[in-house]
């Protein structure tokens, strides 16, 4: 089983941190620097980031718009929890002000509840999720590691364009002039 400890995004690179058992019964830790783009899901659930930090924070609402989430550290079991179960996590980021100055911003351990931590459990879940995917290769360009289809060479292309091309004027035709 794969656990994603780390997810950062800055300058351009997507930096994994995970872990993964052995065989044996043991550990062994990963780190992953790409610049290849990701998914748009992971985006998506990156993102979401800010909007778990704004719930925990109510006082960085009123400048939401200047807060930006770029770094979560995730741990897993600990006191009351499995050991494959995410117990904590921490949120590192940034407030830019209007004058183009930079605070930065990093929580404590926030702990994972059971039901009070739903949009917790739903963001880090989503966002691990993504990370796995990511990790194994599946990309925005698609996935590294597997074969891709063959692609259609140029003139069955054109010939799907010319039918489809028809079909629309024929369909066109039918429809009548408009002046």
């Amino acid at each position: 089983m794969i656990k994603i400890t780390s997810i950062k995004i800055s300058g351009g690179y997507y930096m994994f941190q995970y872990a993964k058992e052995t065989e044996g019964g043991g550990t062994e830790y990963y780190s992953l620097e790409s610049k290849d783009k990701p998914r748009p899901e992971l985006i998506t659930a990156f993102l979401r980031l800010k909007e778990l930090l704004l719930e925990k924070f109510n006082t960085l609402k009123f400048g939401a718009k200047y807060v930006t989430v770029f770094a979560v550290r995730i741990k897993y079991g600990g006191k009351n929890c499995s050991k494959d179960k995410m117990s904590e996590y921490k949120l590192s980021g940034r407030v830019d002000n209007k004058e183009s100055t930079t605070c930065k911003l990093e929580t404590q351990s926030i702990k994972i509840g059971m039901k009070k931590e739903e949009l917790a459990n739903e963001i880090l879940q989503a966002l691990v999720n993504e990370g796995l995917l990511y990790i194994q290769g599946k990309r925005a360009q698609a996935s590294l590691f597997e074969e891709q289809p063959e692609r259609i060479s140029e003139t069955d292309a054109e010939d799907e364009f010319n039918e489809d091309f028809i079909a629309a004027a024929d369909a066109d035709s039918r429809q009548g002039a408009i002046q």
